[in-house]
């Protein structure tokens, strides 16, 4: 049986829904991870010149462990750029199917009016012969 277009939006529509929660998922996940490298860096920086620190026998340790943990903050705050921008269109493309889909919902909906109009029209004729 052949679908409606109207089926085949829903499907579509429910398709680029999960795919916007994947951008929101991953945009979130990039984030969290850009937070967690800035508190590392912060940490370590904390830690350098205390009494109990160790920085003072292996400083080029702690400086290349900030050093990594700032590039990893880049590295997740550009890709929470990118994937922002994927969220971005992806809400456009589910915005548009989600427009078309009402309005295929609705031709339907008008469609069927008719035909139940028509049929109703054809059986009162029909009585009066």
């Amino acid at each position: 049986m052949a679908q409606s277009r109207k089926d085949r939006l829903k499907k579509v529509l429910a398709l680029q829904e999960q795919l916007k929660r994947l951008h929101e998922t991953r945009h979130a996940m990039l984030l969290s991870g850009a937070i967690a490298a800035e508190r590392e860096a912060e940490d370590i920086m904390q830690r350098v010149g205390r009494d109990d620190s160790l920085s003072d026998l292996f400083p080029e340790i702690y400086h290349r462990r900030i050093a990594r943990a700032n590039q990893l903050r880049m590295e997740h705050l550009a890709n929470a750029r990118v994937e922002a921008e994927r969220l971005a269109q992806a809400n456009a493309r589910t915005d548009i199917v989600e427009r078309n889909y009402r309005e295929a919902r609705q031709m339907d909906d008008r469609q069927r009016s008719e035909k139940e109009q028509l049929e109703g029209l054809d059986r009162a004729r029909a009585s009066r012969k």
